[in-house]
């Protein structure tokens, strides 16, 4: 079969591919095939230059045939070739993952529902600024160019991030990197109220973002992870001078030691000083902090749990006669709020003793106990021969630490909204490509509606570890779910639970103003009911509210927070992100396929920005000069022998 005539293009591509291995191997070559080659690629170099196809075709084809074996590269010369390759692809990644673009897998659910474990992103990181490679500090920032309400991403290098050390490729270290949605500039001061955040900005002017954008309305914001904050022991108990320090957004809020009778008391922070805690105070002008639950606005939070008649008997602290008022119900939701450090009865040797709080009990029945079941949501978890686990939750707890879910078949599931969805899971060569979700069918074991069973997905389906269920080992562990009053609802799961106008709500608010009013000063009972939001009689913001128990960013600095407050680990944590640390923003989601394929779901940042037309601008000029010198350097002409 005659083969096909190479076209003079082929024969010249070919040409330059030979003369470039004849440049490298010439001084090697024996005698011989030195004249060889140079004899070749001297007629192919006429035959191209007359365009004789038909000559330059042959001589291409018989440089192909002998060529590679005569004009072989040394040891040396493929070593010294792939050194050089593999040190410019690893300069060329990490100039385009730290300064234009990086794909980024979402490890955990700490911004569900709008990013969740698995999902695959590309991330911009030119949208406010341009890295340096490698270090945590910008070429250029745009600070005008960040919004409230957007999605960040930033390094955890400096930062009092645990579990900060990573390696790309498996051997190249570099810090942790997190996504969170940006709530706060440097200089703002917000407040927590129903949900939602309420602030001023450096010059005292309302911050309008949180309440009235609509990326922000279905989300939800927590100012705490739990009660107590993150605890640092100062001191020692023989030292007599032991004192815990409690704080919130990794600043000190509190303090607590021990007095006579191993009772601990607290003393809370100001702004200026320690003072004594006055749970008799109120939020009332002129403003000052003189409780712990002040701060922020935790004295609108409660964190509940369900319990049956008997656990509420025997694990809650309600007192006899308000049990005898409860009356008998299928669940409680048992209400721990008012955190308070005074009346914390722990032990002294306890290292991270849980502050007392104030309980209120709103008994349940079977129709409320569905609404629950509607409005449920739990993290993303496996199950595996009737063992419940967290997805990405340390395999280091024993297995009577995971919760049995016997009659559910192993797979890997997750609820949102009161609807159940499988997950699916897919390895390959070593990489986790699953991540796509479909809906249960209606009579599958998950939507089982026992009281019971609702209990247990709704006090571990955050954790998925049986201390988050009252027992006599651990009788006193509160799971992340959040409750809290908004314009007189009753909120749970981030949803409305109870109507203002409910009869149950009104029974609840009544025995709560009771019980308040029955207390005494010395252990005085603050009533967990709506307080309303932070605003003025004309509904303004009350500034000096905000200004006296709100949180202010400091110069510099981010407030960033996880839409997934209750399994995430953010500002509150280790406090706010430095300047320096911010990398870029999310633009798409690219995998898995589905609704949520494409922009995700944040404040759109504009496309052509200064530091994005200056990185693809540079970009675009040094491939031009690479292509430039590449194509003049391989663009001979003519040939010309070397061993002359």
């Amino acid at each position: 079969m005659l083969k096909r005539v190479y076209p003079l293009r082929k024969s010249r591509k070919l040409f330059h591919h030979f003369y470039s291995l004849y440049r490298d191997a010439w001084k090697n070559l024996d005698k011989k095939d030195l004249l060889r080659v140079e004899d070749h690629l001297e007629q192919l170099d006429h035959a191209i230059e007359s365009k004789d196809r038909e000559s330059a075709n042959q001589l291409a084809r018989d440089l192909e045939s002998w060529g590679p074996k005569v004009l072989k590269k040394t040891i040396w010369g493929h070593l010294k070739e792939l050194v050089y390759a593999l040190i410019v692809a690893f300069l060329i990644a990490v100039v385009i993952r730290q300064m234009v673009f990086e794909n980024y897998t979402i490890p955990t659910g700490s911004m569900r529902p709008n990013f969740r474990e698995q999902d695959g992103l590309i991330v911009s990181k030119t949208t406010f600024g341009i890295n340096i490679p490698l270090t945590p500090k910008h070429f250029l920032f745009r600070p005008d160019l960040l919004q409230r309400g957007g999605v960040i991403t930033f390094t955890t290098e400096g930062m009092d991030v645990s579990d900060q050390d990573m390696y790309y490729l498996n051997f190249i270290p570099y810090k942790k990197r997190l996504i969170k949605r940006l709530i706060a500039l440097p200089g703002d001061t917000v407040y927590f109220y129903g949900g939602h955040v309420y602030g001023i900005d450096k010059n005292g002017e309302s911050i309008s973002d949180f309440v009235s954008n609509p990326w922000l309305q279905k989300q939800e914001y927590i100012p705490f992870n739990q009660f107590e904050g993150t605890q640092k022991l100062e001191g020692s108990p023989q030292s007599r001078r032991l004192n815990l320090h409690l704080s919130h957004f990794n600043e000190v809020r509190a303090r607590i030691f021990p007095s006579l009778g191993q009772q601990w008391v607290g003393e809370v922070y100001n702004g200026k000083k320690f003072v004594p805690e006055n749970l008799n105070s109120k939020v009332t002008a002129p403003y000052s902090i003189q409780r712990y639950s002040d701060y922020m606005g935790i004295h609108h939070f409660a964190m509940g749990r369900l319990l049956t008649r008997n656990e509420l008997e025997n694990y809650s602290e309600v007192s006899s006669s308000e049990l005898q008022k409860l009356g008998h119900a299928p669940l409680y939701l048992e209400l721990k709020h008012h955190p308070q450090l005074t009346f914390s009865t722990q032990s002294a040797n306890q290292q991270n003793p849980n502050l007392a709080s104030s309980i209120a009990v709103l008994p349940l029945n079977e129709e409320q106990i569905q609404s629950i079941a509607e409005l449920l949501y739990t993290s993303r978890f496996d199950i595996e021969d009737g063992l419940a686990s967290r997805l990405s939750i340390s395999s280091s707890y024993p297995k009577e630490y995971f919760p049995s879910f016997s009659s559910v078949p192993n797979g890997r599931y997750e609820f949102f909204d009161g609807k159940a969805y499988s997950v699916s899971k897919m390895n390959i060569l070593g990489m986790d490509w699953g991540g796509y979700v479909s809906e249960l069918e209606p009579d599958h074991p998950l939507y089982s509606q026992d009281p019971l069973h609702v209990q247990k997905l709704y006090n571990m389906g955050m954790e998925m570890l049986t201390p988050y269920m009252p027992n006599d080992q651990f009788s006193s562990a509160i799971p992340a779910r959040y409750v809290y009053f908004r314009s007189g609802d009753l909120y749970l799961m981030g949803k409305r639970f109870l109507d203002k106008d409910s009869a149950t709500l009104k029974d609840f608010v009544a025995r709560e103003e009771e019980k308040e009013r029955n207390s005494s000063s010395k252990a005085p009972y603050t009533a967990f009911v709506d307080r309303g939001p932070p605003l003025l009689n004309n509904g303004g913001l009350d500034i000096d509210l905000i200004r006296t128990y709100g949180i202010k960013v400091p110069d510099g600095h981010y407030l960033c927070l996880g839409d997934n407050h209750a399994g995430s680990q953010d500002c509150r944590t280790f406090g706010f992100v430095p300047e320096q640390n911010l990398r870029g923003t999310p633009l798409y989601i690219l995998w898995p396929p589905g609704a949520r394929w494409g922009s995700p779901a944040q404040i759109a940042y504009r496309s052509f920005q200064s530091p994005t037309l200056i990185v693809w601008g540079i970009l675009f000029i040094i491939m031009g000069s690479f292509m430039y010198v590449y194509r003049k350097k391989n663009a001979v002409k003519h040939f010309v022998r070397l061993s002359k």
